[in-house]
C-alpha cells in the first residue's frame, strides 16, 4: 500500500480549545470540512489568494514553518516533533518509539504548547487572529 493511502486517515493531536470550536463548526456539516460554498474542495489558487489578499506574499508552507517553529520554541521532544510533523525517522530510536500509540502523552502535550495563535470568534469569514511575532 502506497504511503497516500496509508496516510489518508490518521489521529491530529489539538488542544481542547480547537477541538471544541471544530466541534461546533462540524456540528451541522456534511462533505468536506473546509469547502467552497458549493461544497466543492478548495483548490490551492483560490486559498493563496486570499492568503495573498492579506498582503503577505506566503504559500501554504508558512503554516508548516509556523508550526514547526512553534513546536521548537516550547521545547517539545523531537520524536514528537517528527511525529506530528510527518517528518521520516532519524535515528533508530525513533523506529522503535512507541510515541504514536501514546494518546495521553501527546494530548498533554498538545495542550501544553496550545497553537501558538488565539481562536477569536468564528463568523461568517472564520478568522483566528495570530500574533504579529515573525516566527516563519
Amino acid at each position: 500500500m502506497g504511503s497516500f493511502r496509508r496516510n489518508r486517515i490518521r489521529v491530529v493531536d489539538i488542544p481542547e480549545a480547537l477541538a471544541q470550536v471544530l466541534r461546533s463548526y462540524v456540528a451541522d456539516k456534511t462533505g468536506y470540512l473546509f469547502a467552497t460554498a458549493k461544497g466543492n474542495p478548495l483548490q490551492t489558487r483560490n486559498v493563496l489568494r486570499d492568503l495573498h489578499g492579506t498582503g503577505k506574499k506566503v504559500g501554504l508552507h508558512a503554516f508548516r514553518r509556523f508550526r514547526l517553529t512553534w513546536l521548537r520554541k516550547n521545547g517539545v521532544p523531537k520524536g514528537l516533533e517528527r511525529l506530528w510533523m510527518g517528518h521520516a525517522a532519524e535515528e533508530i530510536g525513533d523506529i522503535y518509539s512507541k510515541l504514536k500509540d501514546d494518546e495521553v502523552y501527546r494530548g498533554d502535550w498538545a495542550e501544553r504548547i496550545g497553537l501558538g495563535f488565539s481562536i477569536g470568534t468564528f463568523g461568517p469569514l472564520n478568522v483566528v487572529s495570530i500574533s504579529k511575532a515573525k516566527v516563519a
